[in-house]
């Protein structure tokens, strides 16, 4: 049963982030509007390329990677700059 609820909460904490990149990569990557017209077998590599250049782009741009943070007073989860 617990072990069932730390499954469950891992795979939402997981979601939420996935959720909040694609939030903010949609407007820079018009790609993800309309969906991938490849194979799944490339898909993923173009993910991860799509996650690098994003990368690149904030540190040329002078803005920290984000990065999930838990808050220890109730459990949220909130996208906070890493300090350097």
């Amino acid at each position: 049963m617990m072990l069932q609820i730390l499954v469950d909460l891992a795979n939402s904490l997981s979601q939420i982030y996935a959720e909040e990149c694609f939030r903010v990569w949609k407007p820079r990557f018009r790609c993800l509007l309309l969906g991938f017209t490849v194979s799944l077998k490339n898909e993923k590599l173009y993910t991860v390329a799509l996650a690098i250049l994003y990368n690149i782009g904030m540190k040329d741009e002078g803005i920290d990677y984000l990065e999930p943070v838990i808050s220890e007073d109730n459990g949220d989860q909130q996208m906070l700059s890493r300090s350097s």
